[in-house]
């Protein structure tokens, strides 16, 4: 796995690229989950917008951040070096735990499975430092309606921000995931979350991530994970909400959306 590891950064470090694109523009690749993807690197930068050649990627289960050189336009001389970020590259092993879809390794924003990853307001496709109510995207002096069901819209974090067929779970895949697996507490790689066991024996790991409330709440103790529905009333979502001493109950339907909770996607089998 390191060998791999460094023949891929290897790869990567003897890439140059022009730095053309403008701010907004994201590196974007295919989820490798046993077959050959190809991952089109875009880099940041200023002037008109490219994505430059591809990098073969093989059989990934997770990869380390990698560094590439980049030149400016019409200069010679090396601009800039970027750090190009695992949750970047949008790779995430599918993993199969027998059930109606395929669960994502590690959370969006995340560098592996016992990864952290990132925090969203529901509806939101962008991190931000501050999860209070005045800094919600769809809040105007009252909330904004932007459906109840949000999967694979563009207010969906997973669907937009990784492509292909990621997506926000809906809660009845939450009810399956929580119904027909074994729940187990652990500490895995120092990190404190749930186990979760298909019947086929495959697993993902579900970190205790904590949550913004508005403030980080409970990392290493509790994990929120939004899903694509709606709340019971107008300024709440649906998530999934589990601790070490609650695996059996995990719904909250009242959970407001503003808040920063973390995102495990799935996608069709």
């Amino acid at each position: 796995m390191f060998k791999r590891y460094l023949s891929l950064i290897s790869l990567l470090l003897g890439i140059y690229f022009c730095i053309s694109c403008n701010n907004n523009e994201r590196i974007k690749g295919l989820s490798a989950d046993g077959d050959t993807s190809n991952v089109a690197v875009a880099t940041e930068g200023s002037k008109k917008a490219t994505t430059e050649p591809v990098v073969p990627v093989a059989n990934i289960d997770s990869i380390v951040s990698a560094r590439v050189k980049a030149y400016q336009d019409s200069i010679d001389a090396v601009a800039a070096e970027r750090e190009l970020s695992v949750n970047s590259i949008y790779i995430s092993k599918k993993v199969d735990l027998g059930l109606s879809v395929y669960w994502a390794e590690f959370n969006v924003g995340a560098f592996s499975p016992e990864g952290y990853g990132d925090y969203y307001s529901w509806g939101e496709t962008a991190t931000k430092s501050n999860y209070s109510q005045k800094y919600y995207q769809y809040w105007d002096g009252s909330y904004i309606d932007i459906g109840h069901s949000i999967g694979a819209t563009q207010y969906d974090v997973a669907h937009t921000n990784w492509g292909d067929s990621w997506r926000l779970p809906t809660k009845a895949e939450f009810r399956e995931l929580i119904d027909n697996c074994t729940w187990t507490w652990t500490t895995y790689k120092g990190i404190n979350g749930y186990k979760v066991t298909g019947s086929n024996g495959n697993s993902i790991f579900l970190p205790a991530a904590g949550y913004f409330a508005p403030l980080l709440c409970g990392r290493g103790k509790y994990g929120r994970y939004w899903c694509e529905t709606g709340g019971g009333i107008r300024n709440s979502a649906t998530a999934l909400s589990f601790s070490s001493s609650d695996y059996n109950s995990l719904w909250s339907e009242g959970d407001r959306r503003e808040w920063g909770y973390s995102i495990r996607p799935v996608c069709y089998k």
